[in-house]
């Protein structure tokens, strides 16, 4: 069995919404999709979206996952694959999905106007999300600086992320380090699984490129 076909939550699986506390155990290839359904029951982002193979397990899980949230959800069918959508945007996010409009997808999705409208301007010209977002990071890694934890946070690419001079855009740091602050205030649990996940991603990447 793949790691994509591994159980999302190991065991037990219930969030007690009364102490904010969750006591499930998460499996660590779905920290990022726990993250976005947790933000999205919390009511700190309008909607989430997951784009799933049509014989995957993580089906099932989602839909698991965003009922016990209360998040009502929609689907569509692609020829190998199936989008779930939920939160209070979910038509207007399928709407745009299905029409092709990247930029009324990512403001559905609550993401800042500026890193929308640059990532539209951007697709289909260059490997937006490796040049844009890995590659800062990892040049950064290669300085010596401390890449910010709140990068974790966030499953947009920011319209600046120069971390070495410290030129990164005000909107998407303000918004990752709302999260972050949320998720370790209320979920420390998931805050550590999601921002350990994210330096192991980030040291297997350091690995595997020669960045200069």
């Amino acid at each position: 069995m793949s790691n994509l076909e591994n159980k999302l939550f190991e065991k037990g699986d219930k969030v007690n919404k009364d102490t904010r506390q969750s006591n499930y155990s998460i499996n660590k290839t779905f920290a990022k999709v726990e993250l976005e359904l947790y933000l999205v029951g919390e009511g700190l982002k309008p909607a989430f979206l997951e784009g799933v193979r049509k014989d995957s397990s993580e089906i099932a899980l989602i839909r698991k996952r965003a009922k016990q949230y209360n998040i009502n959800y929609i689907t569509a069918e692609r020829p190998y694959s199936i989008l779930l959508v939920g939160g209070k945007n979910s038509s207007a996010v399928m709407d745009s999905v299905l029409n092709g409009d990247t930029e009324k997808i990512g403001l559905s999705l609550g993401y800042p106007e500026d890193a929308v409208k640059y990532f539209s301007k951007e697709f289909g010209k260059r490997r937006v999300a490796e040049e844009n977002f890995q590659y800062p990071i990892l040049k950064a890694k290669n300085e010596g600086k401390e890449i910010p934890d709140w990068l974790a946070y966030i499953s947009y690419i920011p319209e600046k992320l120069d971390i070495i001079n410290g030129n990164v855009s005000d909107s998407s740091r303000c918004l990752g380090e709302r999260y972050m602050n949320y998720v370790r205030k209320n979920n420390p649990y998931l805050a550590e699984v999601v921002e350990s996940s994210f330096k192991r991603y980030i040291d297997t990447l350091y690995r595997s490129k020669h960045v200069h």
